[in-house]
């Protein structure tokens, strides 16, 4: 057996027995479309989670991005089977917060302590998209995570 017939059944047993989730290949697809190099990427630099759930009744996380200019502070939750939000700024400010999924985007406007919520998400991967004309580059971006 050659070593190309030996790739050839390799690939064909995986691709049955280790296939990619669907909607794995759906969000991964849906995100070429929502790339922006001019905005600001705020990484993940914390992340607690399940053992916040005595906490919160739930399986709480409490997510922190770091970007140059924005720290954003999420805790994500479970109200009535969809997920929640719960966020602050810092700086605190006044900007629309877009919640990007694989559906339609949501929109909300924090107050004027940079806090906002969003509820009723999807089980899915989501990013946020936080506009602010008062910014050179004018939004900050979220890496993808999962609610």
């Amino acid at each position: 057996m050659s070593e190309e017939d030996v790739a050839a059944a390799l690939r064909e047993l995986l691709q049955i027995v280790d296939q990619v989730p669907e909607a794995a290949l759906s969000a991964a697809n849906a995100t070429i479309g929502w790339r922006d190099l001019d905005a600001d990427l705020a990484s993940l630099a914390a992340e607690y989670g399940p053992e916040l759930a005595h906490l919160r009744g739930g399986q709480a996380r409490l997510l922190t991005f770091h970007s140059e200019r924005t720290i954003i502070e999420l805790e994500v939750s479970a109200e009535r089977g969809k997920a929640r939000l719960l966020g602050q700024l810092d700086p605190p400010r006044e900007v629309d917060v877009t919640v990007q999924t694989a559906g339609p985007p949501r929109t909300t406007r924090t107050d004027h302590r940079g806090r906002f919520t969003v509820t009723e998400l999807s089980d899915g991967w989501v990013r946020l998209v936080i506009s602010d004309a008062g910014q050179p580059a004018g939004r900050t971006m979220t890496e993808w995570f999962r609610v």
